[in-house]
Order: C-alpha cells, then structure tokens, then sequence
C-alpha cells in the first residue's frame, strides 16, 4: 500500500478540504495545504502551483450538504494548467481518478477538452455527475476511473 493509499483512507471523514501533492509513485509528499475554516477551496502560493506538474494531487470533498461527488470545472482546469499527471477527489469512501495520457495518440489538445467541458457545462445547466462522467470518458486521452475505499476492522 503506497502513502496515496493510506492517506485517501485518512481523507474519508475530513470536515474541511484538504489536498496533498504526491510524486508520481505515491510514496512522497511534497505539499499538503488544508482550505480555511468556512472556505471550499484551497489557495496555492505561486511557488507551490510551480511543482504540480507530473505530480498526482488528491484531494477531498469533504461530506457535507454542498460537496460535490465529482469533479468540479475548477477541479479540471487545475488539472489541465498544472498538467498534472494525475488527480484524484476523495468524497467520504469514493475515489475519483483522473489520469491524461501524455503519450497518447489521439489528436485532443488538453486546453481544447477544458474550452469543450466548458461548453458541455454551458449547455446543460444542471448537468449532473453521470454526464460529466461519460463526458471525460469521451476522451481516448484521458482516463476516469472510480473506486471505493476499503476500511480494516
């Protein structure tokens, strides 16, 4: 089990969004921020957005009225702009995965999936997680995958 692995378990009952950026193997943390108390978002310094690229950052919408089961536009632009390697939500025991493929084939520009995921949204107010979902699997370059954390007794 990498140190990914046991910090998404750790994530499951957070009450305030917290993220952790990860060397590509899981097994390094090299930033760990937390949102402020009463703040849904989390604030990188300039410094910080510097070392995101190639990395894996997971981070968690804590289970509250307003958390969101998938990713949000904002989720998916940082994903793109820090071209990170992977991204991952935690949302109570459910894992989002979100990987882009640098070495595929296909002919998408990933600002020009970001410009078409905002257009898509645009167009369905409301459009719900399963959309969205099927949307980004719509990308031979991209990877979405899910999976519920196991917990020991």
């Amino acid at each position: 089990m990498t140190l990914l692995d046991q910090t998404e378990k750790e994530m499951i009952d957070d009450t305030r969004e917290r993220a952790f950026l990860f060397s590509p193997d899981g097994n390094t943390i090299i930033l760990n921020e937390e949102a402020e108390e009463g703040r849904n978002a989390i604030d990188f310094s300039k410094t910080d957005r510097n070392l995101f690229e190639g990395k894996v950052l997971i981070h968690s919408h804590p289970n509250t009225d307003i958390a969101f089961r998938t990713f949000t536009n904002p989720d998916i632009s940082f994903f793109f702009s820090r071209k990170l390697k992977e991204f991952r939500v935690v949302n109570g025991r459910t894992v989002l995965s979100l990987v882009h493929d640098d070495n595929c084939s296909c002919n998408h520009d990933p600002l020009n999936i970001l410009m078409e995921l905002n257009r898509f949204l645009d167009l369905k107010q409301g459009v719900s997680e399963c959309s969205v979902n099927e949307f980004l699997r719509s990308f031979s370059c991209l990877s979405l995958t899910k999976h519920s954390i196991e917990i020991s007794s």
